[in-house]
């Protein structure tokens, strides 16, 4: 079960805040497009009116009627049953930089060992693409961080390049 409860800050007082509400004191009220929470409590009543729109833009507006009687104006077409749905049915970006990438590697990979079966007789690990490339990526990793840390320190780790 999800329990809220709502604070009020009185800034004038040295920002002392004080329990409004509290879920359990909600009443929960229906009519046509326009639902609402009253909070009663011993010192505050607060409603907060849920209005359904068709809008994509949200409003929310509050307001003090007196020391003890506060409203909040909601509205928002996740205040309509069932119409909550912000997404526009279609996929980011991302997605499809990913969709895309993964595509690329299996037909890299796929197409790669048809080429060497069929073209160059491969067999076995010697199937796979650019085997020694991939074998020998992690040495070639290191050696470009190996020469990035020694540009950023200045420093030599033995090995002596040529200048042009």
């Amino acid at each position: 079960m999800f329990y809220v409860s709502i604070y009020l800050a009185d800034t004038r007082a040295g920002g002392i805040s004080t329990v409004i509400a509290k879920q359990s004191d909600a009443e929960f009220e229906a009519h046509e497009n326009l639902y609402t929470l009253i909070y009663h409590s011993s010192n505050f009543l607060l409603t907060v009116y849920l209005t359904c729109t068709d809008s994509d833009k949200d409003t929310i507006n509050g307001r003090q009627d007196d020391e003890q009687i506060f409203n909040i104006y909601i509205q928002s077409r996740c205040c309509c049953p069932g119409k909550c749905h912000y997404s526009s049915g279609s996929i980011g970006g991302g997605a499809v930089f990913i969709i895309i990438l993964l595509v690329v590697i299996f037909v890299y990979i796929v197409g790669g060992m048809i080429f060497l079966r069929y073209n160059r007789g491969a067999t076995g690990p010697d199937m796979i693409p650019h085997r020694l490339m991939w074998l020998g990526i992690t040495s070639y990793a290191m050696d470009g961080l190996r020469y990035s840390i020694q540009i950023i320190r200045h420093r030599s780790f033995g090995v002596n390049y040529e200048k042009l």
